[in-house]
């Protein structure tokens, strides 16, 4: 069975709704629980950001329950600070629920290759890519310019990131 594994992003600047991306991706997802009424979804219990970090998953299954997505194919997983920490709550889930043999990351565009290789570096599982549509805009293109380095930094052996971050530390940047 399929699992969109769906990735969180900013909430509105008061943190009581969904930011600009964030609603751009759940628009995404739904078009694809529409198109295969078999597909479930999970997604974050909470999320920083939000007020309080609950709302996010209340507003998902809300939202979801009322555009027609039935109770049964919503899924909540742990709490949350980062991407990793996502992958690291669905990891927990899975195993619980084999029922889902074909797991995808659904996120932009942009967010999709850094979420499956630390997917696959973190817990050796291979998913594949849920592209949602996010239309590309000036904040886009920052969002992506601000995921490169993520990714390279992904796939960096730890020594170095270890080294990155005795610099980072030295000059007050963390």
């Amino acid at each position: 069975m399929r699992l969109l594994c769906f990735f969180a992003c900013e909430p509105s600047p008061d943190g009581l709704d969904f930011g600009e991306e964030l609603r751009q991706r759940y628009e995404g997802l739904l078009k694809h629980l529409r198109g295969d009424p078999l597909a479930h979804v999970l997604f974050a219990g909470a999320v920083p950001g939000f007020k309080p970090e609950t709302r996010y998953s209340e507003l998902m299954a809300e939202r979801l329950e009322k555009a027609g997505i039935a109770k049964e194919r919503i899924h909540v997983s742990g709490d949350v600070s980062t991407s990793a920490s996502e992958i690291d709550s669905m990891e927990e889930f899975l195993p619980r629920h084999p029922q889902f043999t074909d797991d995808e990351a659904a996120s932009s565009w942009y967010h999709v290759p850094r979420i499956r290789t630390l997917w696959k570096i973190k817990h050796g599982r291979k998913v594949k890519g849920c592209y949602l549509s996010v239309p590309l805009s000036f904040f886009i293109l920052k969002r992506t310019a601000l995921e490169l380095p993520k990714f390279a930094l992904a796939i960096t052996p730890s020594s170095v990131q270890d080294a990155l971050a005795k610099i980072a530390r030295r000059i007050g940047a963390i």
